[in-house]
């Protein structure tokens, strides 16, 4: 009887929900844990397995990871969060095979027998979860080997996947802040011939369509390729106006609106003119002059391109409108010149070089981090986005 009771209690484990973890007081960090949520594009389900890397202070990041976790675990079928896992290995690795177990298990994959071996453990993860999209949270990550055992590849999991780790490395990085007309150019590697092709679409000042059109799914490099061909000497000689404008999937009108409006004339402010009247000075600082358009993400045709596309005069001088989209369907109801653009992924090398770029900025990377870097790197298979590591956190605040 009592087996047959612990067999229901697994099998209704199983097919509920992940549980919360418990916080106790919270950290406060709203805003950080907002913008870390952004950056995990929770939403998407159709792109491929991302990674969030977070670095600082053990019990503060720790903490921090758990609330992200109880946060976003309702949108995955499955999630795990593996604490301390340093203290739970040792330098041969022991430990590793029970951190598999605990993983496969608390993810509602069955294992009937004892692992063994950590090669054994990780092909029992890839073939339980590769079909799942689940949330899995690595804390305290200190060698490459425990990365390879838990989490070695991005196709270990199903689409949409989501993988958070932290560690206690004291090199810290950070992020910039500002609004999204403020355009940043990102470290870019292994873009150069899809920047030259996209400034050559750009000069077809006599070819049919204003709209060019960078397509491919998350992750791909669509907005830093925008960023560089934004901020380029090129775009600057052949545009004397220029205004960008995230779209993203549920975008608000009138703050886009703003924002163009913030690169066009920055020193105006806006704050309670109507949606119209937006639209008016958009145009004003538009007609008559040869202007680049960014739309960075956009989503549909419907919202907010039917408002939008009025405010954009056809002056007929090579104005262009360069837009970043998910689906080629978009690009083609925009009328995009042909063909679109889709960003080349990036070898091992040119991960390993943005990754590096991004961490370590103009420093060399440490010999004993080396390895575990250039296999995070590899993990993100090619992918401009997720090849970027995010924010480290060490107190109140970004460090």
């Amino acid at each position: 009887m009592s087996a047959a009771i612990d067999n229901i209690l697994k099998d209704v484990t199983r097919i509920l929900p992940p549980l919360p973890l418990y916080i106790g007081r919270p950290l406060g960090l709203d805003s950080e844990l907002k913008e870390a949520t952004s950056l995990l594009e929770i939403e998407s389900h159709a792109s491929c397995c991302f990674m969030l890397g977070i670095h600082g202070d053990g019990d503060v990041i720790r903490k921090f990871a758990a609330e992200l976790y109880n946060e976003i675990r309702p949108h995955f079928v499955a999630a795990s969060f593996l604490s301390n896992i340093s203290e739970k290995t040792n330098e041969s690795g022991g430990g590793l095979e029970d951190l598999q177990e605990k993983l496969l298990s608390e993810m509602g994959s069955e294992v009937k027998a004892k692992i063994g071996s950590t090669e054994k453990g990780s092909a029992e993860i890839k073939r339980g979860l590769g079909n799942k999209r689940v949330l899995l949270v690595l804390d305290d990550v200190d060698s490459i080997e425990q990365l390879n055992s838990l989490a070695g590849g991005t196709d270990w999991f199903g689409l949409g996947s989501r993988i958070i780790i932290t560690t206690r490395n004291e090199h810290k990085y950070s992020i910039s802040e500002g609004s999204s007309s403020a355009v940043k150019e990102e470290n870019v590697v292994g873009l150069e011939k899809d920047f030259n092709m996209v400034i050559n679409l750009l000069k077809e000042e006599n070819s049919p369509g204003n709209v060019v059109s960078i397509v491919g799914m998350g992750g791909l490099g669509k907005t830093t390729l925008a960023q560089k061909v934004y901020n380029s000497i090129e775009a600057r000689q052949l545009f004397p106006r220029r205004a960008w404008a995230t779209i993203s999937q549920r975008p608000v009108l009138i703050q886009v609106l703003r924002n163009l409006l913030k690169c066009l004339k920055p020193k105006s402010t806006y704050e309670n003119a109507s949606e119209e009247e937006l639209k008016e000075n958009v145009r004003a600082c538009l007609n008559g002059k040869k202007y680049l358009i960014v739309l960075d993400d956009v989503w549909d045709t419907n919202n907010p391109w039917g408002a939008l596309r009025g405010c954009f005069p056809r002056n007929k001088n090579g104005s262009m409108i360069l837009v970043t989209t998910r689906d080629h369907r978009v690009a083609n109801a925009l009328e995009s010149k042909n063909p679109h653009l889709t960003v080349s992924l990036m070898n091992e090398e040119e991960s390993w070089e943005l990754f590096h770029n991004e961490v370590f900025y103009n420093t060399i990377c440490p010999p004993e981090l080396e390895a575990i870097g250039r296999s995070i790197a590899k993990t993100c298979n090619g992918y401009h986005w997720s090849s970027k590591p995010q924010p480290g956190l060490s107190q109140r605040g970004r460090n």
